[in-house]
């Protein structure tokens, strides 16, 4: 009997130990969260609507190519129409795709692109670092290198580096808006330390889908608890810092 007692003893203290080191983790570092929520966001098959072949046949899509980045995470996808009108350059859609910031991936924006493509735009689906690693303003950078790397291709690729549009959901939404308004408004470039990037011609426009403009609402006290965890990962994740709330970085990256 005390043989028993001994061994429960001990598998519980081992129990005890594992789920201290593990609540440790979760306190020290926003990585073990943002690995739980990373999981959340894996992408199912896009839902395609009907008489979808048709409107893929008339794309043509080169995967995998890269942009010039010093950051791991840095190819993109280009969707064209297949049929492009003789001496004709293409107007440029540079998407960024969502994903919480921790999350995504290029390749679940192959339908919405194709859409796009097939209506005669070129459609880039970038892909960028996102946190832990890739931490603030690091995909707003990226969009700049990507944009730029617009213009070494467009003759190439029959793109118009003069009219460039870019756009996101979610994540990508903030990402989009926040590199407009660094390109657009006097004296933001300086403020939050994002550098403005050359461009032939003036940005021709952004879309933007249910993106967190205002990232100060990511502290509301309120909220349940699975909402303020998953913000307080994603701030502590992407600025870098557990006294994200108070950071100035907080309030740069809120565009609103």
């Amino acid at each position: 009997m005390k043989r028993i007692r001994r061994i429960v003893a001990w598998v519980l203290a081992v129990v005890l130990g594992v789920a201290l080191v593990v609540g440790a983790a979760f306190v020290v570092s926003p990585v073990p969260s943002i690995m739980l929520f990373r999981n959340a966001f894996k992408e199912g098959h896009p839902v395609e609507p009907p008489r979808f072949d048709e409107v893929r046949r008339t794309v043509q899509v080169t995967r995998d190519q890269e942009y010039p980045s010093s950051y791991r995470r840095h190819t993109f996808d280009l969707y064209r129409p297949r049929r492009i009108p003789a001496h004709a350059a293409l107007p440029v859609i540079v998407w960024v795709h969502g994903g919480g910031f921790i999350a995504g991936d290029k390749s679940g924006l192959s339908t919405y692109a194709t859409l796009m493509a097939a209506r005669g735009y070129a459609v880039i689906a970038m892909n960028y670092d996102y946190a832990p690693t890739g931490t603030y303003p690091t995909p707003v950078v990226q969009l700049g290198q990507m944009v730029s790397h617009v213009a070494a291709i467009a003759q190439r690729e029959r793109l118009d580096p003069d009219r460039i549009v870019v756009g996101g959901d979610s994540a990508g939404a903030q990402i989009a808006a926040q590199f407009a308004a660094v390109q657009t408004t006097p004296g933001y470039a300086e403020s939050s330390g994002i550098e403005r990037i050359a461009m032939r011609a003036p940005l021709a426009g952004a879309l933007l889908f249910c993106g967190p403009y205002d990232f100060t609402r990511f502290t509301d006290a309120n909220a349940p608890w699975i909402q303020r965890w998953f913000m307080t990962t994603i701030g502590w994740g992407l600025l870098g810092t557990r006294d994200w709330a108070s950071s100035p970085q907080m309030r740069q990256a809120s565009v609103v």
